[in-house]
């Protein structure tokens, strides 16, 4: 066993050196002396501790950070219209049915959560090390489902419908509305919401993992990815299933505060856990704050929608959507690294609070004029 004390400088026996293609054995320096070296140990926490970091104000002029960051807006756009257009798509296919949308949906959950869960479980078994983990496994995976998609959804038949010509009017409108107005804000505090769970919950995993539980982080990959199976099984498939009965039981309104006061009880929840296994229970709360939440953002759309504005609608849905995770994405990475893991979920747990209040405040405002 190896102890190891952080302070500013660090001995090690050196057994021999190699010089100018001459092999000094059990080297002796009589002077303090500097060289460029290059150091391989298999033990980790050595060699965290001699490598030297990138200075973290030099990261924007490194082409690996533009090539990462290039790669996440391609992903991003392309995302954001498979999400834009796939629930209308859905509805329209339903007819009739539409309250059986979330039964429809709940496929998406079923493929998100199987594979999460392959995908973590292949990271850790080909990787050799516990910290720098092998991702090429996943390009593979994603390649072949991206292949598989391009082939059913080509066979999707799609209905077109003609455009209003007030159209643009007529969503306008709607905006002069206060309840159309509170159900958009109420969209983009999602967005900000999802995106610390999206950004941020496996980089806390890994967090405390290391501070708690060590010996776990092996497996990390294989828990985060069972954390994506209790998010989809536990949670969101149920949810799914039966949102449309949820939604005509308690209305759109208390929906919206239920979905708030989940986001609260499971950020509060991440803050208080030490052992990460512990979140294999606290995701199933993904089924309020996701599956109910989409349910309730496509249902609450088309009621207050316009005749021929349906999908309009829906895209402005996915548009503050994505307004909130563009703003909650930068602003959740600088309150992590000011505030901590803990101290971060505590934070938004109490912004989920005081927002969940107000609606209900509002919405009884609202309701008594």
């Amino acid at each position: 066993m190896i102890t190891i004390v952080k302070t500013d400088f660090h001995d090690f026996r050196v057994k021999y050196v190699d010089v100018d293609q001459s092999r000094l054995i059990s080297p002796s320096c009589y002077h303090q002396t500097e060289m460029r070296c290059q150091l391989n140990c298999p033990y980790q926490q050595i060699m965290g501790l001699v490598t030297v970091p990138k200075s973290q104000t030099a990261i924007l002029f490194m082409p690996q950070f533009w090539e990462f960051f290039l790669l996440l807006c391609a992903f991003w756009i392309s995302n954001s219209g498979i999400w834009t257009i796939q629930d209308p798509i859905c509805y329209d296919l339903l007819g009739e049915k539409s309250n059986n949308f979330g039964k429809q949906r709940l496929w998406t959950s079923i493929g998100w959560g199987a594979v999460s869960m392959i995908s973590g479980w292949l990271v850790d078994y080909f990787s050799h090390d516990d910290l720098q983990k092998n991702y090429i496994p996943i390009s593979y995976l994603i390649f072949l489902f991206t292949i598989l998609n391009l082939i059913f959804a080509s066979k999707l038949t799609v209905t077109e419908f003609k455009v209003s010509k007030n159209m643009f009017q007529n969503v306008f409108n709607l905006f002069t509305k206060c309840h159309v107005i509170s159900f958009f804000f109420w969209i983009m505090l999602l967005g900000v919401y999802s995106s610390m769970t999206m950004g941020y919950l496996f980089w806390y995993l890994e967090e405390i993992t290391s501070v708690h539980k060590s010996n776990q982080m092996p497996w990390i990959k294989t828990l985060q990815g069972l954390s994506q199976g209790a998010q989809t099984f536990g949670g969101e498939i149920p949810m799914f299933f039966f949102s449309g009965w949820f939604i005509a039981k308690i209305g759109h309104n208390h929906c919206m505060s239920l979905i708030l006061a989940a986001f609260a009880v499971r950020f509060f929840s991440y803050s208080i856990m030490t052992n990460p296994v512990w979140t294999l229970l606290i995701e199933t709360l993904n089924g309020m704050s996701y599956a109910l939440s989409r349910a309730v953002m496509v249902s609450y759309s088309r009621m207050i929608s316009p005749p021929s504005t349906n999908h309009t609608v829906l895209g402005l849905v996915g548009l503050f959507d994505s307004i909130g995770l563009a703003f909650g994405t930068p602003l959740a990475g600088h309150l992590y690294v000011m505030c901590g893991g803990v101290w971060f979920f505590r934070l938004y747990a109490c912004g989920s609070a005081i927002m969940c209040i107000l609606l209900i405040i509002y919405n009884l405002f609202a309701k008594g004029h």
